[in-house]
């Protein structure tokens, strides 16, 4: 059964989509704990 190519393109974007989750996840967490340990310069960061 082979795949059309609508469904690649659909797969590709999902796998785009986990990764940028990921990614966004990972930055939550990094985010978190800079602000945990140096709350002085996380205030001076800029917003996302």
């Amino acid at each position: 059964m082979t795949e059309t190519a609508h469904e690649r393109l659909g797969n590709i974007l999902g796998t785009i989509h986990l990764m940028f989750a990921a990614i966004l996840w990972l930055g939550q967490q990094h985010e978190s704990a800079i602000s945990q340990k140096t709350p002085e310069i996380s205030s001076f960061s800029p917003a996302f």
